[in-house]
């Protein structure tokens, strides 16, 4: 009898721990599921939100001295090559045109794996970019916070995405004719 007893205890035991892995394995596989990093982008969650640019302030390390630095937003800017005069132009955006495009493109979703030909349009075609620019607080020269580029009259754009440890790196966006339309929202033809 006492043998019966251990044995059930044994079975009893490796019933509860094989119970409990095999539900942590399906929370996992549940989590994995619904959580995973799916490698797309909603533009609101990359793009810098319009009311982020009123209290942007962040410390980083100057890239020639190496020394902590306090940055401020400083503005955003419109470059676009003009085909007519052959020059690039820079336009000032105010906060309401940037605002404008920010609700145009936030529910537009990044492609999970890149094709050629979006890819190869950002490097035959001169792109436009909207640049939202940082500054220390010291007034030194501004940098680059984060960049759109717009395929010259197309309809692909992309966002530079910062993560530690892996550099800069690019989540690309489709939106019709979205180059047009920041082109006549940020540098409207007079």
């Amino acid at each position: 009898m006492e043998e019966k007893s251990v044995s059930s205890q044994i079975r009893n035991f490796l019933l509860v721990i094989l119970s409990a892995i095999t539900f942590a394995v399906l929370i996992a596989a549940g989590l994995v599921y619904f959580y995973n990093p799916s490698g797309r982008y909603r533009a609101e969650n990359v793009l810098l939100s319009p009311e982020m640019t009123q209290v942007l302030s962040y410390s980083d390390k100057e890239q020639t001295s190496g020394m902590l630095k306090r940055y401020v937003f400083e503005g955003i800017e419109y470059n676009y090559f003009d085909g007519q005069e052959k020059i690039w132009k820079k336009v000032p955006v105010s906060s309401g045109r940037y605002e404008q495009f920010y609700d145009l493109i936030k529910g537009d979703v990044s492609y999970a794996e890149l094709n050629n030909t979006v890819f190869n349009a950002f490097n035959t075609r001169t792109p436009a970019m909207l640049i939202l620019k940082v500054r220390p607080e010291s007034n030194d020269t501004g940098k680059t916070f984060q960049e759109v580029q717009f395929v010259d009259g197309g309809d692909y754009y992309r966002i530079t995405i910062h993560d530690e440890g892996l550099g800069e790196r690019w989540a690309y966006f489709y939106h019709k004719n979205i180059s047009n339309e920041a082109k006549e929202l940020f540098a409207p033809q007079r």
